[in-house]
């Protein structure tokens, strides 16, 4: 494995801190003959972003634990109920932060990896099989700058089959990506 030239323009280094090595959390998923072109972790946005939509469901069973605590029987209290609901919270957030820890996006001179520690696995599609790559992200995605890069193996079918999550700046990820297609293509 040898690191290539990793960022093709001034403003993606900027936005993008690759470290000077691959980690070695994402290093046993690269052969060694691969050029990394690109090493990302998604944007720590990722942690908060991925608990959001868990609090409405959270903030549902503390009022309906709230609500049961009226009765004598029951042995729990609202501040038990509120407490119950940040520790699940809490929970999510831990497991979060090791999957945002665990969680690299690498491009090579030949496919795209995702290695993930939470679960454990390494998800890759060779660049020559990509059919299609596009990005997406909510209003609140792109307040906060970030977004998704998803791609396809087959223009036909409706769901991507690989995602890189809560990056920064997806669109000069996505052109990274289309320019490390064509160097493949040829």
């Amino acid at each position: 494995m040898k690191l290539g030239a990793i960022f093709a323009t001034n403003a993606l280094a900027e936005l993008i801190a690759a470290p000077a090595h691959l980690p070695r959390s994402a290093s046993d998923a690269v052969d060694s003959g691969e050029t990394v072109i690109l090493i990302l972790r998604p944007s720590a946005w990722f942690i908060a972003l991925s608990i959001l939509p868990w609090v409405p469901w959270v903030a549902a069973g503390i009022v309906v634990l709230g609500l049961l605590s009226g009765d004598e029987s029951i042995p729990w209290d609202l501040p038990h109920a509120i407490g119950a609901g940040f520790a699940v919270l809490g929970v999510r957030a831990v497991f979060q932060v090791i999957d945002w820890l665990g969680r690299w996006y690498v491009l090579t001179d030949r496919r795209l990896l995702v290695r993930a520690r939470v679960p454990a696995q390494v998800t890759q599609m060779p660049l020559k099989e990509i059919a299609r790559v596009d990005t997406v992200a909510s209003r609140l995605e792109r307040f906060l700058g970030v977004g998704m890069v998803r791609c396809w193996r087959h223009r036909s079918t409706d769901e991507p089959e690989m995602y890189w999550r809560v990056v920064r700046d997806p669109e000069a990820v996505r052109r990274q990506i289309l320019e490390a297609m064509n160097r493949c293509q040829r």
